[in-house]
């Protein structure tokens, strides 16, 4: 039986994104994960509340960074991800 593709959260795309290109100015990350900018705007904003993100501004330039607390959350993402691909393959 052919299960559907789980669709990935766009907060999940966002720091799995940053984790891997390390720090991206907020254009560059909207451009990556296909978002708009008003929607990258809202929700990197949520992220840097709950401690996910940081927001560093240089004039017009936002450059933004994974907190320790931002790493934590990608290897439990890492761990729900591999987790889900082994259940496809028929693992236990």
């Amino acid at each position: 039986m052919i299960q559907p593709q789980l669709a990935i959260p766009g907060w999940m795309r966002v720091i799995s994104t940053i984790r891997k290109d390390n720090p991206q100015s907020l254009t560059e990350l909207t451009k990556k994960v296909d978002m708009t900018y008003q929607h990258m705007c809202r929700l990197t904003h949520e992220l840097k509340v709950r401690g996910i993100i940081t927001k560093e501004e240089d004039g017009r330039i936002v450059t933004i960074n994974l907190t320790p607390k931002g790493n934590k959350v990608c290897d439990a993402c890492d761990e729900v991800f591999k987790y889900i691909k082994n259940e496809e393959v028929g693992g236990n």
